[in-house]
């Protein structure tokens, strides 16, 4: 398929935005929606506030990584399959070429220059967020009844904490919205999703779904083996990196495939890393490699496989989307959707952000200090990245 010059310009767009993200996007899901948004809402405005609350509910509600789930749809929506594609290499690229570089052995830095860079991201986390929070609540929360659902969302998530308790927040708010909130359907138009493929496309993504999930049960040689075995943990993993780890410890550490002490190191080094956490499975499929000549295409075969579900199901719903939009109230319930999605964004800026990196008032000082800089002095984010860990480096 050869692309016509537009495609391939905006294919190329698409890529060196999400490149950048994935050099500099720490944090974890949360931390990278308020990326997203501040790079593809606010600077780029490919995206309305509507368009990107809609997506973001889309991808909590399908199992898989939200936030590599979301920059595909934003690359699909904006420059089609190519798009999606150059969406998940940019993102994901920094993290994966980083952790197989530690897999062949590189060294890791001082404990205390490791533990002050771990601090430091933990802060500019807080700080992205915190501005996301902010930001969506202004512009998606303009009813009364929209901010009391947002409130319920956060009080919810904060008292019963889980990735089923962030759907349930988002189902209770659809419902509450539906009733509560004042339809507007001329802003439906500004808020509708295009996608550049029907519903056939969209029914075949949906149904290699489903055949890969029967069929990869059935392997035959250890690349298949490790394929099912990442494959299932993408398709049935709900709430992001941090839950699929479990999963993935219950297929590799418990039949021998791999030590604890390498599980836990892989996570570990995910953790000081720029984008998805779902890249570690790069890192742990280089270590159940039979051989040195055959652990980069293991490799490979993890790392697509881990994330092929999600973005199956994704491409899959999508077309399905504005057809659910149109119908009678649909937009009052979206409203409340995207206010219980303000809320477990600001329950998760409390727990665990808040309570991970604010340890003490200098902390704090920091974050304020920090929030101020990207939202009224429009620091970049990099300059942020880069101010935040060289002040940790030289005061701690």
């Amino acid at each position: 398929m050869i692309m016509r010059p537009t495609t391939f310009s905006r294919t190329h767009e698409v890529f060196i935005a999400f490149l950048k993200l994935g050099l500099y996007a720490f944090g974890g899901p949360v931390a990278h929606i308020a990326h997203f948004r501040n790079t593809f809402v606010e600077k780029r405005r490919w995206l309305s506030d509507q368009q990107f609350s809609q997506m973001i509910a889309i991808c909590q509600f399908l199992p898989g990584p939200s936030s590599s789930q979301l920059g595909f749809s934003i690359g699909l929506i904006r420059a089609g399959g190519f798009g999606a594609l150059a969406a998940f290499i940019g993102f994901t690229l920094p993290s994966v070429l980083l952790l197989l570089l530690c897999a062949l052995g590189i060294k890791q830095l001082p404990e205390h220059l490791h533990q002050s860079c771990i601090d430091g991201l933990k802060l500019i986390a807080g700080i992205v967020v915190a501005q996301a929070v902010i930001s969506m609540f202004l512009k998606l929360c303009d009813q009364v009844s929209s901010k009391l659902i947002a409130l319920l969302s956060m009080l919810l998530l904060l008292t019963y904490s889980g990735a089923n308790q962030q759907i349930a927040c988002l189902v209770l708010g659809a419902f509450l919205g539906f009733f509560w909130l004042k339809s507007t359907p001329q802003n439906q138009l500004a808020a509708s999703i295009q996608i550049p493929y029907g519903k056939r496309i969209g029914l075949l993504c949906i149904g290699l779904f489903a055949a890969l999930f029967a069929g990869l049960s059935i392997p035959q040689n250890h690349h298949a083996t490790i394929a099912e075995l990442f494959y299932r943990a993408g398709a049935l993993v709900f709430g992001g990196g941090h839950v699929v780890l479990p999963l993935l410890q219950t297929s590799l550490v418990d039949p021998g495939l791999m030590s604890p002490a390498t599980f836990l190191s892989g996570y570990g080094i995910a953790q000081a890393l720029p984008g998805p956490l779902f890249s570690v499975s790069a890192y742990y499929g280089y270590q159940v490699g039979i051989s040195e000549s055959c652990a980069l295409s293991m490799a490979s075969t993890a790392l697509i496989a881990i994330f092929l579900p999600g973005f199956l199901l994704v491409a899959g719903i999508l077309p399905f989307w504005n057809r659910v939009y149109q119908l009678p109230r649909a937009y009052a319930l979206l409203g409340g959707l995207n206010a219980a999605v303000v809320g477990i964004l600001a329950a998760t800026l409390y727990n665990p952000i808040w309570k991970q990196s604010m340890h003490s008032l200098f902390d704090v000082s920091i974050g304020i200090v920090g929030l101020l800089a990207i939202r009224y002095a429009r620091l970049p984010i990099p300059w942020l990245v880069l101010s935040i860990l060289s002040i940790q480096l030289i005061f701690r």
